[in-house]
């Protein structure tokens, strides 16, 4: 009950002050036992993850929505309706525990009204669901919020249901192993007598898949940088960059270091990586730390030249600021957190790098665009109007698996997260 009364607290700091779940959660990692911290995290997720679902409901439910400053109480119901429709536990286990977790936040007068909430989510079940009058709301069938779901719809008519699905379920756990230190064939093998039961993916050569997640201190040879967690998708990155040892790289937008690992995993020497936030940055150097290796870090704003040195880069990886709509899954506030006017101006910021990245790039250079979006106004579009402002750029294959979609990688539930590429040349004066 302690751990579902601290949850709710912590969604209304999402939900009324925007504030993003991972810093949350790791602010409660230094206040929680590991017990209570897993329940707290499951109970957040799945609150963010179904919040418009319920929602939904409530707005047909309540006369009236609950107030601001009782945020908190809002995120108790979310919680305890998704239990009663999930059977997580028994109805009464969950109406109870969800009632001594109102008395818990000292707010009693909510006590009837949450309890008759339940009650009356609870007889619904056993009614036929096709008759209730939020069926028939996107906000409900999707579980996303209505603007977000439209536009998912509108982009991907014929697939717009597996990627609904897709974001409403856990995200399985990747890793990348360090070929620095081991290979994939061994560190599988480490893995099955660690009595982890995982695969190798199928596009990136350096990752595996693991059957269950666990905790990353129960991955052999972690703490020393043999291997890192990252999602597929985000491994291809390196991938399609395919730098040599002597090239100068630039990793634009780097934070929080994952791709930056991997591309000096590759044998690159000489990598500087840029990123606005200067915490976020203190993140990159960390995981630099544990791999054992070294970038130049940099903060500065990229939409600006001010920070470049004049030497021109043979490679460059601009993982752009986007909506993050292709990692809904692993980051579920974003459902809270992001907004339809949010659009327009990352796709702005988005063109303004990109263009004064590509005056940084050497005749012959690639770069490689990347987003974790799934909308086409930060990818397919937003690399046409590149293309068509700058004659000196031309696009290069992808491998087979991106170029079905142009680039573009859909969530997996079994798999990858939703990721867009594309690689273009820099083409030598006058060709």
């Amino acid at each position: 009950m302690n751990a579902r009364s601290q949850a709710s607290k912590i969604l209304a700091k999402v939900i009324e002050d925007g504030q993003s779940l991972s810093v949350l959660h790791r602010l409660a990692e230094e206040q929680f036992e590991q017990t209570e911290l897993s329940q707290i995290k499951y109970l957040t997720f799945v609150a963010c993850r179904f919040f418009h679902r319920y929602q939904a409901v409530l707005d047909q439910l309540m006369d009236k929505p609950f107030k601001a400053k009782d945020t908190d109480i809002l995120a108790l119901v979310i919680i305890g309706m998704h239990e009663l429709a999930q059977k997580d536990k028994a109805d009464h286990a969950a109406i109870n525990e969800t009632v001594e977790a109102v008395r818990a936040l000292k707010k009693d007068w909510a006590i009837k009204l949450v309890n008759a909430l339940l009650r009356q989510w609870q007889r619904m079940q056993a009614e036929p669901q096709e008759e209730m009058p939020w069926n028939s709301d996107i906000r409900f069938e999707s579980a996303h919020p209505g603007w977000i779901a439209k536009r998912i719809r509108k982009a991907w008519p014929d697939h717009y249901k597996t990627i609904e699905q897709a974001n409403n379920c856990q995200a399985p756990m990747t890793i990348r192993v360090n070929r620095l230190q081991t290979s994939r064939e061994a560190y599988l093998q480490k893995l099955e007598l660690a009595g982890i039961s995982a695969k190798p993916t199928p596009m990136s050569p350096d990752g595996i898949q693991l059957e269950t997640p666990c905790p990353v201190n129960d991955l052999p040879g972690f703490a020393m940088g043999i291997c890192s967690v990252q999602d597929e998708a985000a491994q291809l990155a390196a991938v399609l960059l395919d730098a040599k040892p002597s090239d100068y790289v630039l990793d634009a937008c780097c934070a929080p270091g994952g791709k930056t690992g991997h591309i000096l995993e590759t044998g690159v020497k000489s990598v500087t990586a840029v990123d606005a936030d200067s915490q976020r940055l203190s993140r990159v150097q960390e995981n630099l730390d544990r791999l054992n290796l070294h970038a130049n870090l940099i903060e500065a704003d990229l939409s600006q030249p001010d920070w470049w040195d004049g030497k021109l880069f043979d490679r460059i990886l601009l993982d752009a600021p986007c909506s993050a709509t292709g990692v809904i899954r692993r980051h579920p506030d974003i459902k809270l957190l992001r907004r339809p006017s949010d659009i327009a101006p990352l796709v702005e910021l988005q063109s303004q790098i990109f263009s004064q990245l590509w005056s940084m790039l050497k005749p012959g250079g690639i770069l490689v665009y990347a987003t974790c979006s799934i909308l086409p106004v930060e990818n397919t579009l937003a690399v046409d109007q590149f293309l068509a402002r700058h004659s000196d750029a031309r696009r290069q294959p992808l491998l087979p698996a991106l170029e079905a979609l142009k680039g573009q990688l859909l969530p997996n539930e079994q798999g990858h997260d939703g990721f867009f590429y594309a690689k273009l040349q820099k083409m030598e004066s006058g060709i």
